[in-house]
């Protein structure tokens, strides 16, 4: 009888356990994630039919615009997609700097952060375009 091995039926080990609590954590992050994104599309439409939330409302498609980039940026990071993340991080801060500064130098520098975002973007499009082709 002492040789008898025991299962525990319905139990199981912390090992087991930590992936799926992982998972539950990061399903929980990436539906916050969609806070500000709806935040950004409410002030960009609130812009649109003219509802302003702040003065005549110059700014509020530029802070809309903000919430929707950094929404991606995070979405991204949280699925480990580096390249996207940095693209849409880099849009953001060009965002933010068009959004602070207003003077031509300042400009330039956004734009040109701005299409180092783009070109990024371009890299992870264009990767997983061709993941999926040779996956074919």
């Amino acid at each position: 009888m002492a040789n008898k091995k025991r299962y525990a039926t319905g139990s199981r080990s912390p090992a087991v356990q930590k992936p799926d609590q992982e998972a539950r954590w990061l399903g929980l992050l990436m539906a916050l994630t969609l806070v500000p994104m709806v935040i950004g599309g409410l002030l960009i439409l609130g812009w649109a039919l003219d509802i302003y939330l702040w003065g005549d409302g110059s700014t509020q498609i530029y802070i809309g615009l903000l919430f929707i980039l950094v929404s991606f940026a995070v979405s991204n990071g949280l699925q480990k997609k580096w390249y996207a993340a940095a693209g849409w991080t880099l849009l953001a801060i060009s965002d933010l700097l068009l959004l602070i500064f207003i003077n031509l130098p300042t400009q330039v520098i956004a734009l040109s952060i701005g299409a180092a975002g783009l070109l990024l973007l371009g890299i992870e499009f264009y990767r997983r375009w061709r993941a999926q082709a040779n996956a074919v």
